[in-house]
């Protein structure tokens, strides 16, 4: 499993640049999901799979994005390697 982790991370890596969605639960908490975009669900937005990987991110991030959206809000980031 640790393996599968590592492997996701080195092709985001190699292609430089990844779709990902973000999603705002009902509460409050705000998540990015990089594999496929989540579905909303009674008070959370839950990932198409099990494999989707994501990531908490803080509150006050992405304030346009809103629990009563109708659908998660597609991103593009850009992964730049800093030495």
């Amino acid at each position: 499993m640790k393996n599968d982790i590592y492997n996701k991370i080195i092709i985001i890596i190699m292609k430089k640049k990844i779709t990902a969605w973000v999603a705002r639960d009902a509460d409050g908490e705000i998540t990015l999901f990089m594999t496929d975009a989540p579905f909303k669900a009674s008070a959370t937005w839950v990932p198409q799979s099990y494999d989707n990987s994501y990531l908490e991110l803080d509150k006050n991030d992405f304030p346009e994005v809103k629990w009563e959206d109708e659908k998660p809000t597609k991103v593009e980031l850009t992964i730049k390697i800093c030495e």
